[in-house]
């Protein structure tokens, strides 16, 4: 059974409302080396690295306690990647013509 979520915050002076995947358990390893949804992780709060081997790009919004502490590309292939800080959620949002506009926003 597919678990989802429905997630919102603030960025850049707008409240952005995201359907996403909730991610757990095994299926935290899989990502979008499997899945094309937007995903959620939820996580006790630290310093993790993600990869995006045999993902397509994807964009990366790490959170802490509910605030954005840092948005990413994310390109195929690269390894250990984390936010600068520590972080207790993850958003992967798929660069893809269904999310453009989104990403757009969150990356300029």
């Amino acid at each position: 059974m597919v678990k989802k979520a429905r997630v919102g915050f603030n960025y850049k002076g707008r409240k952005i409302f995201l359907e996403a995947r909730l991610m757990e358990n095994v299926n935290k390893m899989l990502g979008l080396m499997v899945y094309e949804d937007i995903l959620l992780f939820r996580f006790s709060r630290g310093r993790r690295a993600i990869h995006s081997f045999f993902c397509k790009p994807f964009v990366a919004v790490w959170f802490l306690e509910g605030k954005v502490i840092e948005i990413r590309k994310i390109n195929s292939w690269d390894a250990s990647i984390s936010p600068s800080r520590d972080f207790d959620t993850l958003i992967e949002i798929p660069i893809n013509l269904e999310n453009k506009e989104l990403v757009n926003f969150l990356t300029k």
